[in-house]
């Protein structure tokens, strides 16, 4: 078993790249933040100005949505923002 630490309120969502060996994890603290399992620790944190409620990721994209019911999606290579 494994704990990371990092969010500061309560995690809402996760969801696993499992050929790239990452999470994603949303939180009531409003950030997301991707995590390598390989080095165990968080990679990327996307701050964003409402809780976020739903994640999904992939080899290239970190997609994250909130209470606004808005949409962003970040690039993970260089962890910007290409849609909201």
């Amino acid at each position: 078993m494994r704990i990371f630490q990092g969010h500061q309120q309560t995690v809402t969502c996760l969801s696993m790249y499992d050929h790239d060996e990452k999470i994603v994890s949303g939180s009531n603290d409003n950030t997301c933040r991707v995590w390598n399992l390989g080095k165990k620790k968080c990679w990327r944190v996307f701050k964003h100005s409402y809780p976020i409620t739903c994640v999904a990721i992939n080899d290239t994209i970190c997609i994250s949505g909130g209470s606004t019911g808005r949409i962003k999606v970040f690039t993970l290579l260089d962890g910007k923002l290409l849609k909201v």
